[in-house]
């Protein structure tokens, strides 16, 4: 189970800047793993944001990622809203 805190601030009209932590708990063996995330997001139009981040913790949010690689380091992230 993951769970996360996040807060964003918008810079300017074009920028955010955002920050998270977050906490992944294995339902079986009760293991929990923590850290954080920082990120700068592009906004070029209001549906679509361009992010570059450093995540501090050692996993990932991705579903399909293997959960015995370090995913620590910088992302690139792309959001689109409707």
């Amino acid at each position: 189970m993951l769970s996360l805190v996040r807060l964003n601030y918008h810079l300017s009209g074009m920028f955010d800047a955002g920050l998270e932590y977050r906490w992944l708990t294995n339902m079986l063996t009760h293991e929990v793993s923590h850290g954080a995330l920082v990120e700068l997001a592009w906004r070029p139009m209001e549906q679509v944001a361009l992010g570059i981040g450093y995540n501090f913790s050692r996993f990932s949010d991705d579903l399909l990622a293997d959960p015995n690689l370090n995913q620590h380091g910088f992302f690139l992230r792309a959001t689109g809203s409707f």
